[in-house]
């Protein structure tokens, strides 16, 4: 399920904060196609050596359905900006591997998406795979992870976690399925894929093995009876999962909900509370935690949840919302109410400490 349909459905607005950040992976071998905590926040941005790939504030076509935008390809320090593409979806996981960039797009006057592979100069634009449900992706060397959605003979709605060969354009393996779940945030490392799975009482984060499909359960959320209450975030990073867990108490007082951040270690040991603070959409990048408040503000604290401190406030009648960092440099969405009470959405650049910021 797309993070940004989720929670506008609920309560219209939120902040998120977007953090591209590198493709080249510590293991060295391997190439990911983007940071998981980009991936997490919608992948709007991506490095990939001196460029950097971005989704616009400006839409190529409005629709009824999806809107179309562009990505465009600029150096990291936003000059030489070029376009690359018109058909990107509003979250588009874009994650760039080699020569290729792939992302969810839109298609058919906005009625339909699906995952697309582009050459890095915007030629040669493929669609791999159509009427997709407009859920992450990810990609690393000559795989790409996604969430097929479909109806089984009884009726039920199937989410299944499938393993995508780039060479040959075929799904080679399923690597998890469910009928009672639908699986949000993934985040890759080495042999292992981790994913959320959240049903009416729990939500589960899944290690999984891409090689050899073997599950293990890292942690388990028990929700109980709460109106709303679900893992929302959760990023893998450096040998530990950092996720937060949204609580609505009450759907009727927009000021009673929390959103707590933790920490436990990828086998599922030492799970800690780090801040009982408002924290959400988190991204992790050199070994800072970037995040929003619960006044919609951008900020940034340590790992341990110490040092929490605002970058990029909030005016009034705007939301930040969707952190990615790429090339050193943070994107961030902005929603605002304009005179008329009408919404714009707009992706921003700033530094990491929040001294400048230009309107993509």
């Amino acid at each position: 399920m797309s993070k940004l349909k989720k929670f506008l459905s609920t309560i219209l607005i939120v902040g998120v904060v977007i953090t591209c950040g590198f493709t080249k992976s510590v293991e060295g071998a391997s190439v990911y196609g983007n940071s998981n905590s980009n991936i997490s926040n919608g992948g709007y941005a991506v490095a990939n050596g001196s460029y950097s790939y971005i989704r616009s504030s400006k839409t190529y076509k409005e629709t009824k359905g999806a809107n179309y935008y562009y990505i465009y390809r600029t150096y990291k320090n936003g000059s030489t900006k070029k376009q690359i593409v018109n058909n990107a979806a509003e979250e588009p996981y874009i994650n760039v591997v080699g020569n290729y960039m792939y992302y969810v797009g839109v298609y058919d006057s906005g009625k339909s998406y699906g995952i697309y592979r582009v050459k890095t100069d915007g030629t040669g634009k493929t669609k791999l795979i159509s009427n997709y449900g407009y859920n992450s992706i990810i990609v690393k060397d000559n795989y790409l992870y996604y969430v097929k959605e479909s109806i089984n003979s009884s009726n039920d709605e199937v989410a299944s976690l499938c393993r995508y060969n780039l060479s040959t354009k075929k799904t080679v393996s399923t690597l998890y399925t469910t009928t009672t779940r639908y699986i949000d945030d993934m985040s890759l490392s080495g042999d292992y894929i981790y994913i959320v799975a959240t049903g009416s009482n729990n939500s589960m984060v899944y290690k999984i093995n891409t090689k050899t499909k073997t599950r293990t359960t890292v942690y388990k959320y028990e929700s109980g009876t709460k109106e709303e209450s679900y893992i929302d975030d959760m990023v893998y990073y450096k040998g530990n999962i950092y996720y937060t867990v949204y609580n609505d108490k009450d759907p009727y007082n927009e000021n009673d909900d929390t959103c707590q951040v933790y920490k436990v270690s990828s086998t599922g040991k030492n799970n800690k509370l780090l801040s009982k603070y408002f924290t959400t959409s988190i991204n992790l990048y050199n070994d800072k935690m970037y995040y929003i408040n619960t006044n919609d503000s951008i900020c940034s604290m340590n790992l341990d949840g110490s040092s929490r401190k605002t970058i990029k406030k909030a005016s009034e009648n705007q939301w930040h919302h969707v952190i990615n960092i790429a090339n050193s440099r943070m994107y961030f969405g902005t929603i605002a109410f304009d005179q008329y009470n009408g919404l714009s959405h707009s992706i921003y650049r700033t530094t990491l400490s929040g001294s400048s910021m230009t309107k993509m």
